[in-house]
């Protein structure tokens, strides 16, 4: 059993979350922070007016005039995901963040065709999204997985998450993207033809010009793809027909990775210096300078325990 977990509107919903005055309010997060003249993230709120990501701030003013914009802080944000995905090794070792999303169908590598689709151009909304290999779950403990994921990423982040799962990674990812934050939605084994079949071509990890292809053979939805033939699809578009009808079709068997946490160099471009006195031999006297250090260090898949004296 896959899981897809999705938070959506990431960067705008952790603004929120860590300035209150902004809770409730349509605001976008400007891209670059120095001069923002485009909308990188915005609220449930600004979405909810027509304001997507990518828009120039001029157009997303103009469909909602109260729009709030907030410079992005991007390294906060990796750090609030990086906090999400230790919260989720509580549940299995193999999980794997979608940066971009890059699925196979197929988990033979020989056979394995890249096909790429940055995450934001699928949804619309940059979101925080990882996948999860549960292993074999019956239906009871599927919902008490479910709960106590819910529970585990909003105690850690205090955001609620949106939870799909299927067999495979793609329709665990469209069940997820179907949702609102707090829901979780399950796509019965044998079912995940019928489940995708009304949802957009867009949702394919393809580029788009192929996305402008299948709009102009009139394949507008995951089942009309699914009801063409396989050879059809591979006249058109070579290997990578075979795995868009495999997708179309619910059939996704590429693995999820096992999750490697980023280096202790990655996690922080802050570096601190503590003078320790050179007389000073007594244990108390170090774990104060450690409590100290802990406090200007962002807490992210830990806290310092080790310091390092010469």
């Amino acid at each position: 059993m896959i899981a897809c977990i999705r938070l959506p509107h990431f960067p705008a919903t952790i603004e929120q979350r860590d300035r209150s005055e902004l809770s409730g309010l349509p605001i976008g997060v400007g891209e670059p922070p120095q001069a923002p003249q485009s909308v990188y993230s915005v609220s449930i709120e600004a979405a909810d007016q027509g304001v997507r990501a990518g828009m120039s701030l001029r157009q997303a003013q103009s469909l909602c005039s109260d729009l709030q914009i907030i410079p992005a802080r991007h390294s906060h944000y990796e750090r609030e995901f990086e906090r999400l995905l230790e919260v989720l090794t509580r549940f299995s070792t193999h999980i794997e963040p979608e940066d971009t999303l890059i699925l196979h169908a197929d988990a033979r590598r020989r056979r394995i065709i890249s096909a790429y689709l940055v995450a934001p151009q699928m949804d619309e909304h940059p979101s925080a999204t990882c996948y999860l290999d549960l292993g074999k779950l019956n239906q009871e403990a599927l919902q008490e997985v479910s709960a106590e994921i819910q529970r585990s990423v909003q105690g850690m982040l205090d955001i609620s998450p949106a939870v799909g799962f299927a067999s495979g990674k793609f329709p665990a990812r469209v069940a997820a993207f179907s949702l609102r934050p707090s829901e979780c939605l399950l796509v019965p084994e044998g079912r995940e033809r019928d489940f995708l079949a009304p949802y957009s071509s867009a949702l394919l990890p393809v580029d788009g010009e192929t996305l402008r292809q299948l709009s102009l053979l009139g394949l507008h939805t995951l089942g009309h793809i699914a009801e063409l033939p396989v050879a059809a699809l591979f006249s058109r578009f070579g290997s990578q027909g075979r795995i868009l009808h495999r997708l179309a079709n619910g059939r996704d068997t590429s693995p999820v990775q096992p999750y490697q946490p980023p280096a202790m160099g990655d996690l922080s471009k802050e570096h601190f210096k503590v003078a320790i006195p050179a007389q000073c031999s007594r244990t108390n006297h170090l774990v104060e300078k450690c409590s100290h250090i802990n406090s200007r260090v962002p807490s992210i898949t830990g806290r310092c325990s080790i310091i390092f004296c010469r």
